[in-house]
């Protein structure tokens, strides 16, 4: 019985300074959680494969009938790169929608609105690089809160009425808010 403990105390020490070993040579990155937690699964059933032996459970599990860690990689790294998009896209419209509540606290509409999100540094990852606008006046409130603006084919209506001053008073006001150089905000 001693000898059985002994052996199986040994393996697990074996198995908890490999895997130790592996985590320190891992490489940084978004992979590294997922192949933490197959070396914590591997380190688990090192530890309850002889109790579960000992209480009649003698089928020998076969990992890689269960799991098969190459396509669990792929999948979770696939499903990573997803969610990861999803985030981004999520916090990218959150943040349009704050700057159109915002502007229209100064009663401005937005006609059109364009971020460029940080995504590729990690230390600076979701910062506002670049705020586009296409802004106009609000306008008064026309009886029974219609307003029909005149449509003109083949014409694009890009120009602002709104002045440079006041250009510069909204960029001031959302250079503040966002912490982006005036320069990154266009207002057109």
């Amino acid at each position: 019985m001693i000898e059985l403990i002994n052996s199986w105390a040994q393996r697990i020490i074996i198995v908890v300074i490999i895997c130790t070993i592996l985590e320190m040579i891992l490489p940084e990155g978004k992979n590294k959680k997922y192949i933490k937690t197959v070396l914590g699964i591997y380190i688990v059933y090192t530890i309850i494969s002889p109790i579960m032996s000992k209480l009649g459970i003698n089928n020998q599990i076969d990992l890689n009938k269960y799991l098969n860690l190459d396509n669990d990689i792929n999948i979770q790294a696939s499903t990573s790169i997803d969610t990861n998009q999803y985030i981004e896209e999520v916090y990218t419209q959150k943040i349009k929608e704050d700057i159109k509540t915002k502007v229209k606290s100064l009663n401005y509409d937005i006609k059109y609105i364009d971020l460029k999100i940080e995504t590729d540094d990690e230390k600076n990852y979701g910062k506002i690089l670049q705020i586009k606008l296409n802004l106009a006046r609000q306008e008064e409130i026309v009886e029974n809160n219609i307003h029909i603006e005149e449509i003109v084919i083949g014409e694009e209506k890009n120009e602002s009425n709104i002045s440079n001053e006041e250009q510069t008073n909204i960029k001031q006001y959302l250079a503040e808010i966002y912490s982006i150089d005036e320069e990154n905000i266009i207002i057109y």
